[in-house]
């Protein structure tokens, strides 16, 4: 069968260096074009990829019938009605995270996508790291036994800049609407629905529109507590994962930041198996997400990453930021 076209709205730094070049490597995927705000940028995008078509405006990729899926790659504000509209015109669209700003908007997404009869997913690429698959493997088959506590930490040092992530109006927060989505995906695939969530954000180091410091603590409707620290105001070269268990434990460093070297561990009872160090292309994660989307709308089955696990995801850092706001733990918003 033919290779889907896909076409890429926003062009940053994503787009370019990450999803462009994963669309253009997968066998599943044909890169259509790019929209820009800037018409020039777009046409830059489509030359230097060798695409066929530079938009300024989503109404060029709603008509071509060469496109049939959208990447939704814009600032977190525009991600509900740039969805809605390429999906009300006949398009399967996959969203960066964060799914919008509020659990409302990814609702509307979600409907949207319902009555158009098209699939809506969302780049939770984490999702397909190997250390992160090995990580859903292991719980699956209950080899860490019942899983108790679990830790995240991800963050860099975000100077003061003109940039949109730092304005709240645009980002909807810090750390926690840019990096925590994929450490809350993670945790959700591997541990569970949450049942209640406490939070703490704040500016601990720099002063601007977002917090540079997201703490959240989440309780597990099968148990458990998972610790999420997210920053902008201090590196944690690659992250850190520790997923522990009342019958074994597994860390891994490096896997949840651009980088290709990841250490994992996995430990068993009183003893220790060796650190194992791997090497994966971080930007083949999107490959694979690109991969698996293609070929569920071609099966029409559901993606890996589904509307509901964006929504779930969303919800609980919502109630994080309404935790930290309430001063008291909150039960995030139900999905349904």
């Amino acid at each position: 069968m033919r290779p889907l076209g896909w076409a890429i709205v926003g062009c940053g730094r994503v787009a370019e260096n990450r999803m462009a070049p994963a669309v253009c490597s997968s066998p599943h995927a044909r890169l259509i074009g790019f929209c820009s705000r800037s018409i020039e940028r777009a046409r830059a995008f489509a030359q230097r990829f060798d695409a066929p078509l530079a938009a300024d405006g989503l109404d060029a990729l709603v008509r071509d019938d060469r496109v049939d899926i959208v990447y939704v790659a814009t600032p977190n504000h525009q991600h509900a009605e740039q969805t809605i509209a390429c999906l009300a015109g006949g398009k399967h669209v996959i969203t960066d995270k964060p799914m919008a700003l509020t659990v409302e908007d990814g609702r509307r997404m979600r409907e949207a996508a319902r009555a158009a009869r098209r699939t809506l997913g969302l780049c939770h690429q984490q999702r397909f790291h190997p250390a992160h698959t090995e990580l859903f493997r292991l719980a699956a088959v209950g080899a860490l036994g019942h899983l108790t506590v679990l830790r995240v930490e991800m963050g860099f040092v975000y100077a003061p800049a003109p940039v949109w992530r730092q304005d709240r109006a645009l980002a909807g927060g810090g750390p926690g609407m840019d990096l925590a989505p994929h450490a809350v995906d993670i945790l959700l695939q591997a541990a569970g629905p949450v049942s209640r969530v406490s939070g703490w954000v704040g500016n601990v180091r720099f002063d601007y529109g977002v917090e540079d410091v997201f703490l959240a603590q989440l309780e597990f409707e099968r148990g458990g507590l998972a610790l999420l620290e997210m920053t902008y105001c201090s590196h944690s070269y690659g992250g850190r994962l520790e997923v522990r268990g009342d019958e074994g434990s597994y860390i891994v460093e490096g896997s949840l930041m651009a980088s290709q070297r990841y250490e994992s561990r996995l430990l068993s009872g009183p003893s220790r198996t060796p650190v194992e160090i791997r090497e994966a292309e971080f930007s083949d994660a999107f490959r694979m997400l690109v991969d698996d989307f293609s070929l569920a709308v071609r099966d029409g089955r559901d993606p890996s990453v589904t509307a509901e696990d964006g929504l779930s995801t969303l919800a609980a850092i919502a109630a994080a930021y309404d935790s930290a706001r309430l001063g008291r733990p909150v039960v995030p918003a139900p999905v349904d």
